[in-house]
């Protein structure tokens, strides 16, 4: 890291001494010396005697070395680095990708392009990219965009570090990477887009309506730097309170439907994506507002304290654009849906949807957003009828979303209709609705909203347990928590005498094992099968991503606790 930060000027000047840190049982610092001399020009580096690292066992090391040698003595340096490229060995092949890429010699793109397009190359994928970045591959965005979304850290790293903001399109993809689970792309992401000479910031306003908070948060953070134009941020306000609006239209079709889990599950979704929605808008408006009221008045209006939403809508009226607040009293006065729907006629168009639904159903599998699609979808597993004819499913067995792709394979199989594309994920047994719904019974998820719950159980399996079998057992270090969804166990106390105590049985609809989601205790009791049970399980580390993604999950689960630890202490003190 040290050596990163020296200037150019500290590089030529100490050329020399940075020799003294070579080690060649440390390649990262080897690598990062060979790179300061790999930028310098022939003569700088003459006198220094690097021939002895081409033959290092690092590939990496190896590639260094030839590319400080190469301008010296092309002749003889050339043929090695043709000799390495075309290599069948994947190591002497990196070495060769490496050295190409800092050769200067454009001829090398077209080898380099054609070794992308191999099989089996994961792991010199990153080293191909930056060549071919060094090398200023034309049209390079188009060659690395679905490199943006691999499954490897380092390939997307490589991809977005190459990636060249230039348009509105290439603004989006490296959006997208602000919502990555790795903090480091993260970082990276915004600071592209930050660094980028190539600005259209009503592009990030609008990309605050992309679903997840992480994508939302860095959205933010991004804002505050820049300096947004007041036009675009009155259009994002005005799109977005059409949105609310149509999400509340939407929510008050569902009501005249049939009674349900899953229509009321759709419905609490709605009209929580309209409070998401006006969040947006409020702290999209407190960007301009260099006075901070107007931050005052997004933290009064979602507060539960009826006197400091009154207080937060008379600091509104002061300090927002009168046509703005006109269309958005009725969203943050009204005590109902149906309320908000009837006076927002009279300062906004409110959608009309047809009785039966169908075109509800429409928008939301029309949504950009994964979870209203979903919700969608299992609607429509009741009702099949809600989308014959619309062609919408066909579109969706293309989505690139697999949580949608599940879902499509569900309504699919329910029908009879099997994807005929082999290349379609097989479907699961139980949908992710129903493992919503499941999750939603669950105390300590019981609060969560139906997003959030969504994306838990996007991250749940299915386990099958014969009667019998031990699903955990006492003293055991936990990391999973089990939800039943069919079946009986039991919960046993193993005694010092070797017996064991039935303590109780939890049944289907019922969870077990609740704190491995928090903590690394050991089991307190074992937990066995009295019949064939079937299980949706979660685990600790996938808890875990997602809660990054939306920290409100473990902040409801520690009230959960905190609620119980209470409890207890009251039983405590009354007895």
């Amino acid at each position: 890291t040290l050596i990163k930060m020296m200037s150019p000027q500290g590089h030529k000047t100490h050329l020399e001494d940075l020799m003294s840190f070579i080690d060649p049982e440390k390649p990262e610092v080897t690598i990062a010396i060979l790179k300061i001399f790999s930028q310098q020009s022939a003569p700088s580096i003459k006198g220094i005697d690097i021939t002895p690292y081409i033959k290092n066992p690092h590939p990496v090391v190896r590639g260094f070395a030839t590319a400080c040698l190469f301008p010296e003595n092309p002749e003889q340096y050339g043929p090695l680095i043709d000799k390495w490229i075309g290599s069948e060995d994947i190591k002497d092949r990196q070495s060769g990708i490496v050295s190409a890429g800092l050769s200067g010699k454009r001829e090398y793109i077209d080898t380099l392009l054609k070794i992308l397009a191999m099989h089996d190359i994961d792991p010199i994928i990153p080293d191909i990219i930056r060549a071919l970045s060094r090398l200023r591959a034309r049209e390079l965005n188009a060659v690395i965009y679905s490199y943006l979304s691999h499954d490897y850290k380092n390939v997307k790293m490589a991809a977005l570090d190459a990636l060249e903001i230039n348009d509105d399109f290439s603004l989006k993809k490296a959006i997208l990477l602000i919502a990555d689970k790795s903090g480091t792309i993260h970082e990276f992401a915004k600071q592209k887009i930050r660094e980028s000479e190539y600005c259209n910031n009503s592009i990030l306003v609008e990309s605050l309506s992309l679903p997840g908070t992480r994508i939302r948060r860095g959205l933010f953070e991004l804002l505050e730097t820049l300096d947004i134009k007041e036009l675009d941020i009155f259009m994002f306000a005005k799109k977005n309170m059409d949105k609310c609006y149509a999400y509340l239209a939407m929510s008050q079709n569902l009501e005249k439907r049939p009674k349900g889990k899953m229509r009321d599950l759709a419905i609490e979704h709605m009209i929580q994506q309209k409070e998401l929605a006006l969040e947006n808008i409020i702290r999209v408006l407190a960007i301009r507002d260099k006075t901070g009221r107007m931050k005052t008045a997004w933290r009064g209006i979602f507060s539960p304290d009826s006197r400091q939403k009154a207080n937060a809508i008379e600091l509104l009226s002061d300090i927002m654009d009168r046509r703005l607040l006109n269309i958005m009293l009725p969203l943050i006065e009204s005590p109902t849906p149906a309320m908000a729907l009837i006076e927002g006629e009279k300062v906004a168009r409110i959608p009309r949807f047809d009785p039966e639904g169908k075109q509800v159903i429409a928008k939301l599998l029309s949504s950009e957003d994964w979870v209203d699609v979903v919700m969608g979808l299992s609607l429509t597993r009741d009702d099949p009828s809600l989308i014959e004819g619309n062609g919408l499913l066909k579109k969706l067995e293309n989505s690139i979303n697999i949580n949608i792709l599940k879902e499509v394979q569900m309504v699919l199989m329910k029908d009879n209709k099997g994807s005929k594309n082999p290349q379609r994920i097989k479907s699961t047994k139980i949908s992710l609705g129903e493992k919503i719904l499941l999750l939603k019974d669950i105390e300590i998820f019981s609060d969560l909203s139906p997003s959030e719950l969504a994306a838990i159980a996007a991250v749940t399996k299915e386990l099958n347990y014969p009667e019998g079998r031990t699903v955990i057992k006492q003293n055991d270090v936990g990391e999973t928590v089990f939800l039943v969804i069919n079946g009986e166990v039991e919960v046993i106390k193993e005694l010092m005498d070797g017996t064991e105590m039935v303590l109780d049985s939890i049944q289907k609809g019922d969870s077990f094992g609740e704190m491995a989601l928090i903590e690394n205790e050991p089991r307190s009791a074992t937990v066995r099968t009295t019949k064939d049970s079937r299980f949706l399980i979660l685990h600790q580390q996938e808890f875990k991503e997602t809660a990054m993604e939306y920290p409100r999950i473990a902040l409801k689960i520690c009230m959960v606790l905190s609620s119980r630890i209470r409890h207890l202490h009251t039983r405590i003190q009354n007895r």
